[in-house]
């Protein structure tokens, strides 16, 4: 039925992947962090130049903020409209390896691998998460199911077909997504997977001109763009954030080589218990059963390693191999005898997948750790139009979407520590941002707290929890959390205060 209504599947899965988006607040920092330059770029209607408190944030490219705001413009500004990118691109995903499977290795075995893939918590967490690791996944995954189909027709003597394009402008999308390696990776696991099954006449084949032409023509107007209205934008793109980013120690979340290794076997289960009784029964004489399966062993190899390379990892990074671990193991599944555990109770291992998914989801929503909402609430009820909001020693980037604050935020903190440019963090993204418009930069990345509204003398300062404010600044705190207090502050409006550090 799926193979004959591919739209009822689709349709189907951004039911599954939307029915509990909605049930939590934004994760800290990337939702908040990506939600807020999407709001931005929103509310500015400069859909050209992505900013973080009115400062040019180039640390991606725009794809998913110009999807994230479309989304938004459609049903309006909020968590769920953001990650709806996300949510689309999981679906699409789906979509895709169910058409490719179905047409390869059969109807049956494309259905295995759907429930395996709808009901793996990698794709289902980040098909609910607004950054760009779904929207890039996906276009990785749907160029390398492409380039993989064309490549299985020039085996057959056919033409390569409609496919070969869809790669190169799929590739291009990965690039809009997250950067090169929305090209590097759909080519790497093209060429291992051609080399180690002896084919590298079909490799140069898959090398078109006008699909090169194609791929230029979409990657290259927005860094182009950039580059001319601020120059610099090439080195820090291009060095600092992709060369950098790969080989440096500076970063974040520093984890040993096999970091990746028990995260996507975590992060496949219960699938992935199959692993340990694994078994496939080869195509006899070699077929397109066997070819797609090396297709699926090269390309989980190829994401695990390449992003085994870097000092810092991250769970999402890794993303792009959850597809083709989950179709080795729905292979597996398929492959098995009729008493395998997993194949005898397939809809029962799903059913409790599913439910626990669920579980996991709104238990999250109900810690909702890091979240800034209360002092969101709290800021929302008490805070008058036009009166200014300062963060002092933070920048909690959920707040700022939550109550749709428009730049200049002044933002205090001792921005003359040159420690602060060592360490992966929210500062360190607002001085890259300021540098390429230092006087914006100066007007709003500040070490002292400004006057409050000539209207109504009051003003709203966030800080962390457990800080204090100048004494002579007469502040209430209104609320607090674990990490964050809301002052109301009665300063007359000539007054200008020390930060706290």
């Amino acid at each position: 039925m799926l193979s004959k209504r591919p739209a009822l599947l689709w349709v189907c899965m951004v039911a599954w992947f939307a029915g509990s988006a909605w049930v939590r607040p934004l994760a800290m920092p990337d939702e908040g962090r990506y939600l807020s330059v999407a709001w931005e770029m929103l509310a500015s209607g400069n859909w050209l130049v992505p900013t973080l408190d009115g400062l040019p944030f180039l640390h991606k490219p725009p794809l998913f903020y110009w999807l994230a705001d479309a989304a938004m413009s459609t049903i309006g500004p909020g968590a769920f409209a953001g990650r709806i990118p996300s949510i689309l691109s999981a679906a699409t995903l789906v979509w895709g390896f169910h058409r490719f499977d179905a047409q390869w290795r059969g109807a049956k075995h494309a259905l295995v691998l759907v429930v395996v893939l709808a009901t793996t918590p990698y794709l289902y967490f980040a098909a609910q998460y607004a950054n760009m690791d779904m929207l890039v996944a996906a276009c990785i995954s749907g160029a390398v199911l492409c380039a993989a189909h064309s490549s299985l027709r020039i085996t057959h003597g056919r033409a390569p077909g409609v496919a070969l394009p869809g790669a190169y402008v799929l590739a291009a999308l990965g690039v809009l997504s997250k950067g090169l390696i929305g090209c590097a990776l759909p080519a790497a696991i093209i060429a291992a997977w051609l080399l180690a099954s002896g084919r590298k006449p079909v490799l140069l084949r898959l090398l078109s001109p006008a699909g090169i032409a194609v791929f230029l023509a979409l990657v290259l107007p927005w860094p182009l763009a950039m580059q001319a209205r601020f120059p610099g934008f090439y080195d820090y793109f291009i060095v600092e954030q992709h060369i950098h980013r790969f080989t440096g120690t500076t970063f974040n979340n520093a984890q040993p080589w096999w970091f990746y290794l028990p995260v996507v076997f975590v992060m496949a289960m219960p699938w992935s218990f199959g692993l340990m009784v694994w078994r496939h029964k080869p195509d006899r004489p070699p077929a397109d059963g066997d070819r797609i399966r090396l297709l699926m062993i090269c390309w989980l190899a190829v994401v695990v390693a390449f992003f085994s390379v870097p000092q810092s990892k991250l769970i999402g990074y890794a993303l792009p191999a959850a597809p083709p671990l989950a179709w080795l193991l729905a292979d597996g599944i398929a492959a098995a005898r009729p008493t395998t555990f997993m194949r005898r109770h397939l809809v029962a291992v799903a059913g409790a997948a599913c439910a626990l998914l669920l579980v996991a989801v709104i238990s999250y929503g109900e810690r909702a750790p890091h979240s800034a909402r209360q002092v969101a609430a709290a800021l929302a009820e008490h805070r008058a139009a036009g009166e200014p909001v300062v963060f002092v020693d933070t920048y909690p980037y959920d707040l700022e979407f939550e109550l749709k604050l428009t730049p200049p935020i002044p933002v205090v903190q001792a921005w003359g520590d040159p420690a602060l440019m060592h360490r992966d963090s929210w500062p360190k993204e607002l001085l890259d941002a300021g540098r390429f418009k230092p006087g914006a930069a100066a007007g709003r990345l500040v070490e002292r707290v400004p006057g409050a509204s000539m209207a109504t003398g009051r003003m709203w300062v966030v800080s962390p929890a457990g800080a204090r404010l100048p004494a002579d600044l007469e502040a209430i705190a209104v609320a607090r959390t674990n990490e964050l207090t809301l002052w109301e502050t009665k300063a007359r409006p000539t007054e200008r205060f020390a930060a706290s550090y």
